[in-house]
């Protein structure tokens, strides 16, 4: 696939300058997020969907679908390239034999997935097809050492990227991993920290190598806005739950869920950004663009959708 191919071999530089004229040279290309799990073998202190609000509550083992349900309904959807996020996705029993499936007899494909590498080595190699991994570093839990080892030891299966979290307490750590990363020839991502009343100071932001497709301010001028804007999220990108629900955005999923996006929304009809469940037999995608007044504070969402201010 074309796609992976270039997630591969394209310099992370070159990648995020490209990102913003995605959309100009796919215009229609459906994309989707598939969470087959919430649960997680971590619970990081900064983590929105484990324990700052903990999805796995709203959608527990319980409600989770099985392999075989998903490739049955997942064929009745239009051609999507997904992309697999959780909780830890590889907690999800049968996930290499998902992607597998899907990657084998599918008309869809998989881009990549996000993993924090707490897995047994096992499981990432059962995945036949090389694909694209980002690797989640979570010092609260994982030690340094081992998770470099089993970083180097899925980089001889898979494609991999590190991303690392800038809090406060790995601030002075990135510049080693950043040092250890490149000599490995591995991308590494650094993402914001956006905790309540919480601000970089000006030597940290000059210093810290934050990712610029990561950095919302520089890449979307609406991020942070609460105009009126129409968005093809639910068009041509939604986000599949453990269950089959279906929203228009991981965005919507904290608009609608969770209790630290609950104020911002107290006066707006969340329901927009639902979809119904992929298992009923009348689901469909949106026909028409939203007109949705919230920030957009998901790079994933600003990367595969369109957003335009109502003038």
């Amino acid at each position: 696939m074309l796609l992976t191919y270039l997630q591969e071999k394209i310099p992370l530089s070159l990648k995020t300058k490209l990102k913003p004229f995605y959309r100009l040279i796919y215009p229609n290309r459906l994309h989707g997020i598939i969470n087959p799990t919430f649960r997680c073998t971590y619970k990081c202190s900064y983590c929105p969907v484990c324990s700052q609000f903990d999805y796995g509550n709203i959608y527990p083992k319980s409600c989770e679908k099985t392999p075989e349900e998903w490739l049955k309904v997942l064929e009745k959807l239009p051609q999507t390239t997904f992309f697999i996020l959780g909780g830890e996705p590889f907690l999800y029993n049968g996930l290499p034999e998902l992607i597998n499936q899907i990657s084998d007899n599918s008309k869809h494909n998989i881009l990549g997935l996000v993993t924090n590498a707490s897995m047994p080595i096992d499981l990432y190699k059962q995945i036949k097809n090389k694909m694209h991994m980002n690797i989640s570093f979570h010092r609260e839990f994982a030690q340094e050492d081992e998770f470099i080892e089993k970083v180097l030891q899925i980089k001889d299966y898979h494609h991999v990227a590190v991303n690392i979290v800038a809090i406060p307490d790995n601030i002075p750590f990135i510049p080693k991993l950043q040092k250890i990363m490149k000599q490995n020839n591995i991308e590494l991502h650094v993402d914001p920290y956006f905790g309540k009343d919480y601000t970089y100071s000006e030597d940290e932001l000059k210093s810290l190598p934050i990712s610029y497709e990561r950095v919302r301010s520089k890449r979307y001028k609406l991020y942070n806005s609460t105009k009126t804007k129409l968005c093809t999220a639910g068009q041509n990108y939604y986000c599949l739950m453990p269950n089959g629900d279906a929203l228009t955005c991981t965005t919507g999923l904290d608009y609608c869920y969770s209790d630290l996006r609950k104020d911002d929304a107290k006066d707006f009809d969340t329901e927009i950004f639902k979809l119904g469940n992929v298992f009923d037999d009348t689901f469909k995608l949106k026909e028409e663009k939203i007109k949705c007044p919230m920030s957009c504070y998901s790079h994933c969402d600003m990367d595969y959708t369109i957003i335009k201010e109502v003038k």
